[in-house]
């Protein structure tokens, strides 16, 4: 009977110490296993993190190099107009009627190139970096034109009237040959001359006109349009001026025969 009873106590004790064995090795193993699951998580997460900031640096980076490029493109742009404009503003060559108006539209295009750097500082694709650009460019090369334009018909009308003052020189002179004198050879091509002179400003005025119609942000075919049409007018008023210049040569040459003949006849 007692050799039963410690046979059971035996047994009981071994598998006791079994069973804890059992327990004992599976609580490092179920340790392990979520300690590696929570590595695997923690891993993919943060790959999936590094690779997210990656693509995001990689294209912050990149269009920033747009931005970049395209403000240091508008910032010389406006430095331009801002040199025709204070251009305009001290220029004695240009008429204070058109001064004033080019004045206006020189300071629409600055706005506008304001517009396009902020566009550019806020935009969130290359592409509408890209447009702002061209539109800053287009503007730039649109208060240019405007500028040369209006500047070649103010030269154009100073020339006219500095033929004007000639021929009333010339015209003095003819009034001063002795009485009877025959001057027709003088002032005939100074008629012509007037007529000349006088339809300079009116295709002058056109050119300006074309000129200052020139829209801050203009397309191509604004600029083309201004251009042909301004164009025509000043190429009209030069070949007025080119007549007119060859009339008062004539009328010189008139006026010297003349004298010339004058003064051979006086005893």
């Amino acid at each position: 009977m007692r050799l039963v009873s410690l046979c059971s106590a035996v047994g009981i004790a071994a598998l006791t110490v079994t069973i804890s064995a059992g327990a004992a090795s599976a609580a490092p193993a179920h340790h392990a296993s979520r300690l590696q699951s929570r590595h695997a998580v923690s891993h993919v997460t943060r790959h999936a993190a590094l690779s997210t900031t990656r693509h995001t640096i990689r294209r912050v980076d990149h269009w920033y190099g747009e931005r970049h490029g395209a403000s240091q493109v508008l910032a010389a742009t406006q430095a331009r107009v801002k040199r025709l404009s204070a251009s305009v503003a001290t220029s004695t060559a240009l008429l204070p009627a058109d001064a004033a108006a080019l004045g206006t539209v020189l300071a629409a295009d600055l706005t506008q190139l304001q517009a396009d750097q902020t566009a550019v500082s806020q935009a969130t694709t290359r592409q509408q970096i890209r447009n702002a650009l061209a539109s800053a460019v287009r503007t730039g090369q649109g208060a240019h034109l405007a500028y040369e334009l209006v500047a070649a018909a103010d030269r154009l009308q100073g020339a006219a009237t500095e033929l004007n003052t000639s021929a009333t020189t010339v015209s003095d002179g003819a009034a001063a040959l002795p009485a009877g004198t025959d001057t027709t050879s003088v002032t005939g091509p100074l008629a012509d001359l007037a007529t000349q002179t006088a339809s300079v400003p009116t295709s002058a005025q056109a050119a300006v006109a074309a000129a200052l119609a020139i829209p801050a942000a203009p397309t191509g075919a604004d600029l083309w349009t201004a251009g042909r049409t301004a164009g025509i007018q000043l190429g009209t008023a030069w070949k007025a001026l080119a007549a007119a210049k060859a009339d008062l040569g004539k009328a010189k040459d008139a006026l010297t025969t003349l004298q010339a003949a004058g003064t051979t006849a006086t005893p």
